[in-house]
């Protein structure tokens, strides 16, 4: 019996036709979810975002819709959310409600989006794509951005010990640190403002791993890089994500 040949791209298709299933709720009780979901925004994201509550922010890679909701409970009310999986969106429409969450391919969406941006949110999106998707993806932020507005990203660290995320998703392609945050960013004209650390919510057993990785693990990790490899000329963050945040400039493209 012969068997069949894999088709190119087929694989990548199926894991995001039940992205839903097989990773972003595999296992997973969702409405413990969706609640820790709000204390970490606000906890590691909130002092990032515009302040104005009717800014309009779009979220790149929504999946089913978790980080919209959240921002939702902070009082924003122009958010708008594109992913790409059909079951994702499915379940942030008809079990979340989010009627402003629609199925598209990022790139060929923004190009048909209209400009003026406050925020872009990529939240667990950029390690999922290829060099060329990434920095048209960047070229596309800036132009659709609107002046000063800002971007912020949470990405796997590569510089982060034991760290369960920079593989632990089939479609994971590669991890960050500082460093090729700011040349990403620099390479599509937008000017970094930071890179923090992403740390456990402050409630609970997460408060207690917050305040160690702030007294303990962090200079324990800083004191071995320093052995390992010297003063370091760019920022060195250790837990598992990294959070940065980039902003427009206000006036015309940055100099080279």
């Amino acid at each position: 019996m012969q068997s069949k040949k894999p088709v190119p791209g087929k694989g990548m298709s199926l894991l995001y036709d039940r992205y839903t299933t097989s990773s972003a709720l595999a296992n997973l009780d969702a409405a413990k979810t969706l609640a820790w979901t709000k204390a970490y925004i606000r906890d590691n994201l909130s002092a990032f975002l515009p302040h104005e509550k009717s800014a309009r922010i779009l979220e790149i890679g929504c999946g089913y819709g978790r980080n919209l909701l959240a921002l939702q409970a902070l009082g924003y009310t122009n958010t708008q959310g594109i992913d790409l999986s059909g079951e994702q969106v499915s379940y942030a429409r008809h079990t979340l409600g989010l009627g402003q969450v629609q199925q598209a391919d990022a790139l060929q969406w923004l190009q048909d989006a209209e400009t003026g941006f406050d925020c872009i949110l990529l939240i667990d999106v950029l390690e999922h794509l290829d060099l060329d998707t990434l920095m048209s993806l960047g070229e596309l932020m800036y132009e659709k951005l609107a002046p000063g507005g800002s971007v912020i990203v949470q990405v796997p660290n590569d510089l982060s010990p034991f760290n369960p995320f920079r593989q632990g998703d089939l479609t994971h392609v590669r991890a960050f640190t500082s460093q090729s945050l700011q040349q990403f960013f620099t390479s599509v004209n937008l000017h970094m403002l930071g890179v923090h650390s992403a740390l456990p919510i402050r409630a609970g057993v997460g408060l207690v791993r917050r305040t160690l990785w702030r007294v303990l693990f962090n200079p324990i990790f800083s004191l071995l890089f320093f052995l390992l490899h010297g003063r370091s000329t760019f920022t060195t963050v250790f837990t598992a994500n990294v959070i940065a945040v980039a902003q427009k400039p206000v006036q015309g493209r940055q100099s080279q």
